[in-house]
């Protein structure tokens, strides 16, 4: 299960990688769930961590970063239930730290996390390194340690050297954590020494798949058309301003892709002589995102009624089913929870047996994993 936490054993003549760098590599690892660049990077980052020398709140910015990315990679790999002991290490480290890309759902979890009850374990090392060179999380400490429970980064380091042993650890809850420290000499993992962490079973209600969560969408518009579907000789209005509303499920197979199926009012009223057209319709779409933007495409049918005013001064209707397709773009603007409010703006064309009609609709979306 924690195969990707690699034990790091650093030799004092390999170079040093760039701290900043591996993070940032590791980050864009997360965001596009490639799990194997993911964890090259974060392997480097970890050792880069233990032999780069960074003043205090730059290494613990990195390493809330650090943690934060492998929050993510805990849910895309199907540990969900990991991931709040990430974020809880992240806000230990630098609280606020936060990628504006990462998923709403696991922003959520974040937060939640500065708020949840922590437990705490015991650190102890094999062999005991000399006093003064074990660090918890970039702090020298005397052990054995009494600490969160949690992840951790541990080092063995002289004062002014870099690590000769560093590692991410997960400290248990009200129980003891030994690890066996190499001896300085080692160049390279050992294959004889087990991960540090035995995790406990993924509780069943965990979904195998990250971010799949039923969910909803709803929007409430405003509507701008040109032309209207008419049947049975009915004129067709030049145009019009109205409302748009729509509402349904949305299931989120990943955290950056939900289908969506809607059913909605279209409403449009031009000036002048009295003319409306009404459109019932229901619509299945998809709709991803990345970050703050969102795109989608969606196909729409419904059932539409025209009222317009002939030239005669009387009123005359034209009524029919029509069928089309409409492409949205969204802009999150603000969370509530786990609810997202976006501005959208949408536009499609409509056709039937008697016409069509191009429309756009600017507004306000609310979508809730």
């Amino acid at each position: 299960m924690f195969a990707w936490l690699a034990l790091i054993h650093l030799a004092q003549a390999a170079p040093c990688p760039d701290p900043i760098a591996q993070v940032d590599a590791a980050e864009r690892a997360a965001l596009a769930y490639l799990n194997a660049p993911f964890d090259e990077a974060s392997a480097e980052a970890v050792r880069a961590l233990g032999c780069a020398e960074l003043d205090d709140q730059t290494f613990r910015v990195t390493l809330a970063r650090l943690m934060n990315a492998w929050g993510m990679r805990a849910v895309s790999g199907g540990e969900e239930f990991l991931a709040p002991a990430w974020y809880a290490a992240a806000q230990r480290m630098a609280p606020g730290v936060w990628h504006p890309d990462y998923p709403d759902k696991l922003r959520a979890m974040y937060d939640d996390a500065a708020a949840a009850p922590l437990g705490a374990g015991t650190l102890v090392l094999e062999p005991s390194p000399p006093e003064g060179e074990a660090r918890v999380d970039g702090i020298p400490v005397a052990l054995p340690a009494r600490l969160a429970a949690g992840p951790h980064l541990i080092e063995v380091r002289a004062p002014d050297k870099p690590a000769r042993y560093v590692d991410i650890v997960f400290v248990p809850d009200g129980a003891q954590l030994v690890v066996k420290v190499p001896k300085a000499a080692s160049t390279a993992p050992s294959p004889t020494v087990p991960p540090p962490v035995a995790a406990s079973p993924s509780p069943p209600d965990v979904a195998p798949q990250a971010g799949r969560r039923l969910g909803f969408v709803a929007s409430a518009s405003a509507a701008a058309g040109i032309g209207a579907l008419v049947r049975d000789g009915a004129p067709t209005p030049p145009g019009g301003l109205g409302v748009d509303l729509a509402l349904g499920p949305a299931l989120w197979l990943r955290d950056a892709l939900a289908v969506e199926w809607v059913v909605g009012y279209r409403g449009l009223w031009s000036g002048g002589a009295p003319q409306t057209l009404q459109l019932a319709w229901t619509g299945l779409g998809a709709t991803a995102t990345r970050g703050r933007l969102g795109v989608g495409i969606a196909g729409e049918y419904g059932f539409a009624a025209a009222q317009v005013t002939g030239e005669d001064g009387a009123p005359r209707e034209g009524r029919g089913t029509v069928g089309g397709v409409s492409a949205r773009g969204r802009l999150r603007l603000a969370e509530l929870g786990r609810a997202a409010v976006s501005v959208e703006l949408r536009a499609g064309v409509h056709a039937g047996p008697g016409g069509g009609w191009l429309w756009g609709t600017p507004g306000v979306t609310i979508s809730r994993r």
